[in-house]
């Protein structure tokens, strides 16, 4: 059985590491975007209002 690691995520550098911590904090500063956007926006961008709220409700580093 493997285990998923940080440093199986980045490779042991501190770049890849601060590569990996811009790449979750992007997510969550886009999903907090996506929460507060109404119907009219989400059908805009091509999402529903549940699709817009499955995504928000994932963890940062899915």
């Amino acid at each position: 059985m493997s285990y998923l690691t940080l440093t199986s995520l980045y490779g042991g550098s501190r770049r890849g590491f601060a590569s990996v911590v811009a790449t979750w904090a992007g997510r969550a500063r886009t999903r907090r975007h996506l929460k507060r956007l109404d119907s009219h926006l989400l059908r805009d961008i091509g999402l529903s209002d549940l699709a817009a709220q499955r995504e928000v409700q994932r963890p940062f580093w899915d």
